[in-house]
């Protein structure tokens, strides 16, 4: 009995781990969506501007 709770108290550690990894690169990936669309924008700003002149 003992060997299964140590066995599943494993698992649910690496599971937590994986887990977290995933989370840390959706996090990752939606910064980068954000710094895109921020870039997207100041460079259709720019544009705006230089084509009045």
């Amino acid at each position: 009995m003992m060997h299964k709770t140590v066995q599943c108290n494993i698992f649910l550690e690496q599971d937590k781990k994986l887990l977290q990894s995933l989370i840390e690169k959706e996090n990752e990936q939606i910064s980068m969506q954000l710094a895109r669309r921020e870039k997207a924008k100041a460079d259709a700003h720019w544009m705006k501007l230089i084509s009045r002149k």
